[in-house]
């Protein structure tokens, strides 16, 4: 990405401590157990932030951030996490990475200025003049303050307070240009989420920018103003169209402690790098310890997070090391709808190969009990630190102290090195990091099962279990108990109609049994209600699309349907071939909670005798009708 670079060199600023208990031997352990709660996205945990994957096998990925309209995302399995990546709080006419209508953007706040409306982008007046306030990093300024981009690229802010701009980025913006066209489970990844006042500033007579200036009213006039926009657009976003939901490219905040209330309405995070690029400075090792400090809330609220880890070429001698490292630190970090993707810095932005840490990953198994993060009483900064956590398979180190760490392992049980050796103990060098493993020897790779969900579903439901183990024997129970090598063997989807709990193991000669995989369902018979989210809406003439949101009550396993028609004047609909059909019908595939219908109007107000139109579910499949069954939409007198 090209704002990587510019990210490391603005030099993230961290306050510590938050969500963390100081024990009597100072160490610290987080407050949650990011392990307990059930996994309810895709159970699979390659998942990407600009990566290719490993030859280039979409189909095996469980979570992707790309440019929008990418071929790739069509290449995903259905119940895939797929993001188009875009932005949130400002927006450049040209920008490549994006597929924002900044032009739209644009006549639609001319025309609202005309009419004595505030404008939609925000402006500081400075030397006398009301200026376009911009984001700093995508001018890359010079020394001397010059911005060095083509001004086609430079970001401008936007009011995200103003109810204009929610409309116009729910229907115009995402459901309009992002998700086109429309996949299955389709979220929005945003950009340059570091909201820091003093990033935006204007540019002077002279072209030299000038940051850190008050904004002018009724624009945010502060740090704490501005994240008040912030947390104020994603809580009405996710009230008025909880379809989109939203994960932000984590960056710093002013005041490390509002991370939890900026994030509040977030449904996930991405960090570009989980080990800092391996650096030994004070900077990195902060950041990484405020990371890891996040990522306990973030596991505790159940958010999506994607751990990217930057690895050098596998020819270098330090690439299973760090490798090994970067997973032992996912772990670390690990909530329970994480995604992990190694990305090697080859030029060629690929995936490493799963191959080179499944052993690995299979031997250790998921963690089981909280992490814990003890300060190095020889240094002076907070994030000289040793880092522990237990698996399944046994003890995850990482060693951050600023110098090789000895590790002497709990008394009690036999503990063994990745080699199968027995130990007592273990020497960690200095950011790198190493297990304690309980059982010598491979081990089965571990099931996966989908579908999951996050409560109750309606239907039957099809159980699919996938191993990645050849010649392995999958067994499995629907009663929660622990699965045996005798338990019913595993040959196609499993049906469900009631409430069960599937727990899975796989087996092969010459391995140990694979930890177990487990899924909980609650089921009903009672079809989802499906209705309108909101049952009316309005915009301005000049905005020509609107997408009525259909929610279901809860998800179905079998594909809802529900028809829809037009029962009001319908005049200001636009002609032509964009004209919609004033009925159709809404599909919701298994799984899917949310559907919509585009509406598009005429700008002409002389071909258009109505100013309002209005439509009405009917005729459900594998559902019912809810109370919200009529949507109106009235366009706004100018």
């Amino acid at each position: 990405m090209t704002t990587s670079k510019l990210r490391m060199t603005a030099r993230l600023r961290y306050a510590a401590g938050f969500l963390v208990a100081v024990t009597l031997s100072g160490s610290v352990r987080l407050s949650v157990a990011q392990q307990t709660a059930r996994r309810t996205v895709i159970d699979n945990e390659r998942g990407f932030y600009f990566t290719f994957p490993y030859h280039l096998d979409w189909s095996g990925i469980g979570a992707d951030v790309m440019l929008p309209r990418r071929d790739f995302f069509a290449r995903m399995r259905p119940d895939a996490i797929k993001m188009p990546h875009g932005h949130l709080q400002h927006f450049a006419p040209a920008d490549p990475q994006d597929r924002f209508p900044f032009q739209e953007l644009f006549d639609y706040d001319s025309d609202e200025v005309d009419h004595g409306r505030p404008s939609l982008f925000v402006t500081a007046t400075y030397q006398g003049k009301k200026r376009s306030v911009y984001f700093a990093w995508d001018l890359e300024p010079d020394k001397a303050g010059k911005p060095t981009t083509d001004p086609s690229l430079w970001q401008r802010a936007v009011n995200l307070r103003d109810a204009r701009f929610l409309r116009f980025f729910i229907h115009q913006y995402v459901r309009g240009q992002q998700w086109q066209p429309k996949l299955q489970n389709m979220w929005h990844s945003v950009d340059q989420c570091s909201f820091r006042y003093q990033l935006y500033g204007v540019l002077d007579a002279n072209g030299t920018f000038v940051a850190n200036l008050p904004w002018d009213p009724p624009y945010a006039q502060n740090d704490d103003e501005f994240l008040q926009s912030v947390t104020y657009f994603l809580k009405r976003l996710k009230a008025l169209a909880p379809d989109i939901r939203v994960v932000g490219n984590e960056g710093s905040l002013n005041d490390e402690r509002r991370f939890p209330q900026v994030w509040a309405d977030m449904a996930g995070t991405i960090r570009e790098d989980i080990c800092f690029g391996f650096e030994g400075s004070d900077y990195a090792r902060h950041g990484l310890y405020t990371a890891y400090k996040r990522y306990a809330w973030l596991g505790s609220t159940g958010k999506m997070t994607i751990c990217r880890l930057l690895l050098p070429p596998r020819t270098r001698a330090d690439y299973a090391e760090r490798l090994r490292t970067g997973y032992l630190t996912y772990l670390i970090f690990r909530g329970p709808d994480a995604f992990f993707g190694p990305r090697i810095e080859d030029g060629r932005v690929g995936e490493a190969p799963p191959d080179d840490y499944a052993d690995l990953k299979s031997r250790i198994g998921l963690p089981i009990a909280p992490a814990t993060s003890a300060q190095d009483t020889t240094q002076t900064g907070d994030g000289y630190r040793f880092y522990a956590r237990r698996c399944e398979g046994g003890l995850v180190y990482l060693n951050w102290t600023g110098h090789t760490r000895i590790v002497d392992l709990p008394v009690g049980r036999n503990y063994y090195d990745r080699n199968g050796h027995s130990i007592t103990r273990l020497t960690i060098p200095d950011r790198t990091g190493d297990v304690a493993l309980t059982a010598p020897g491979p081990r089965v790779a571990r099931p996966s099962i989908n579908p999951r969900y996050a409560g109750v579903v309606s239907g039957t439901v099809r159980v699919r279990i996938d191993d990645s183990t050849r010649g392995a024997r999958v067994r499995y129970t629907t009663d929660g108990s622990e699965p045996s090598a005798h338990s019913s063997l595993y040959t196609q989807p499993i049906l469900l109609s009631h409430d069960a709990t599937v727990r899975v193991r796989a087996f092969q000669p010459g391995r140990l049994p694979s930890f177990t995989a487990s899924a909980t369902y609650t089921i009903t018979s009672e079809p989802p209600a499906v209705e309108f989210h909101l049952i009316a809406d309005s915009g301005s003439r000049s905005l020509r699309h609107n997408y009525p949101l259909v929610a279901l009550s809860h998800p179905s396993a079998e594909t809802v349907q529900v028809a829809y028609r037009l029962v009001g004047e319908g005049s200001a609909l636009a002609s032509g071939p964009l004209s919609p059909l004033t009925t159709g019908k809404l599909t919701f595939p298994p799984g899917e909670t949310y559907a919509y219908f585009p509406l598009t109007f005429s700008n002409d107000p002389g071909k258009a005798a109505s100013t309002r139109v209005r439509f009405r579910l009917y005729h459900p499949v594998h559902a019912r009708l809810g109370r919200k069954t009529l949507y109106t939409y009235q366009i706004e007198n100018e």
